[in-house]
């Protein structure tokens, strides 16, 4: 062998000292034990790692930890099999119970993170997303005895937006909170019916509007989940309502030139808008609070967004005084007037707000703001 023969087998020899690689069994002074591959003092590649409380890791292994592919098996009977970043459970992976419980999903520092399905031994399943362990952002729940929920959660309770669909076929669509139903709903019957009002509690609580199979209009009035008072409402030609440009179920006192007049009760065509205590004058609602607006009709009808059909034009009193935020919503009203190119102007009131406005300006007839409003109106 000539010097350079040697030279290359020495340097072969040092780099095969230097990447120390090989397999054995380690009892550890706590009771633990390891059988596999070790490099350079660290655990390294496949192995298997028991503890002494029955705790077993069998897979991959980098620097000591856990990392790749792997399987957990706690001395409880559950199973964890999938990925491992550094020690801990993270990625893609399938999590059982000795009870039968299943998870398939997306993990992430040993919790239940992202997109994944739970099925439970006794038949439930709940498909979306997760949050640190707990449901949290939109799934689907389906119980074993075939009902079903559609919507939001938020640390492990159905809240939110949402839809239940019942045993027999009704289904509600509407809010929840803490897995009841709360807040604006509507419940449909399999028979046609339909109950829209506000829920507390999953009980109907406050004003609410049914519509029978008979497709007779009631509105309701419920406290404590228990029906207080109701009163039965028509559409009706010979008396009419000019509020908002909708039809309106009412029941007047009174009809004066086919127009509603005197104390009624309100609502729209759609059974989301009702005025439980109105009073029209020749069909135009004078007094009377709007309630039970979904949050959508909110946003709808909200004058930003919403130009009645007889709307010509809109006078603005603005007070020196008022917030940004309020600055802010008169612009947009504004705006959206110019835009469906009707006239839109505003006025100064000096030191006031839009408060100080209503209660020292449209209330005193001497103002020059009241009597704006009311030339405007055509009031004399």
């Amino acid at each position: 062998m000539n010097k350079y023969g040697l030279l290359i087998s020495i340097l072969l020899f040092l780099m095969a000292s230097s990447l120390t690689s090989w397999s054995e069994v380690v009892e550890y002074a706590n009771g633990d034990r390891y059988e596999g591959s070790f490099q350079d003092g660290f655990r390294e590649g496949e192995g298997t790692y028991s503890w002494i409380n029955g705790d077993v890791y069998a897979g991959r292994f980098v620097r000591d930890q856990p990392h790749g592919q792997g399987t957990f098996e706690w001395s409880d009977g559950r199973i964890y099999q999938g990925d491992f970043v550094m020690g801990s459970r993270q990625g893609k992976g399938t999590y059982s119970t000795v009870q039968g419980d299943i998870y398939e999903g997306d993990f992430n520092e040993n919790r239940m993170h992202g997109e994944g399905t739970y099925q439970w031994s006794n038949g439930d399943k709940y498909s979306g997303t997760y949050l640190n362990g707990k449901r949290h952002g939109f799934g689907e729940f389906v119980w074993a005895n075939g009902e079903r929920y559609e919507g939001w959660f938020l640390d492990d309770y159905m809240s939110g937006k949402g839809a239940m669909f019942y045993l027999d076929e009704s289904r509600y669509v509407g809010n929840f909170e803490n897995n009841l139903r709360s807040g604006y709903g509507e419940l449909f019957s399999t028979l046609g019916g339909a109950f829209k009002g506000f829920y507390r509690n999953d009980q109907p609580e406050g004003y609410g509007v049914r519509l029978t199979i008979e497709e007779e209009v009631i509105l309701e009035y419920w406290v404590d989940g228990g029906l207080d008072k109701s009163r039965a409402l028509d559409v009706k030609e010979e008396c009419k309502v000019l509020h908002e440009g909708r039809n309106w179920f009412v029941d007047a006192e009174n009809c004066i030139d086919g127009f509603a007049h005197g104390q009624s009760a309100m609502v729209d065509e759609e059974l989301r808008v009702l005025v439980p205590e109105a009073f029209l004058v020749l069909g135009r609602l004078v007094e009377g609070e709007i309630l039970n607006l979904s949050p959508e009709d909110v946003e709808r009808f909200s004058p930003i967004r919403h130009i009645p059909e007889e709307a010509s034009e809109l006078l603005f009193f603005v007070g020196s005084e008022e917030t940004n935020e309020f600055l802010v919503q008169q612009e947009e009203i504004q705006q959206s007037w110019q835009n469906a190119g009707l006239k839109s102007s505003s006025e100064i009131c000096p030191g006031r707000n839009h408060i100080d406005i209503l209660i020292h300006e449209f209330a005193d007839p001497t103002s020059s703001v009241n009597q704006q409003v009311r030339t405007q109106m055509g009031i004399l």
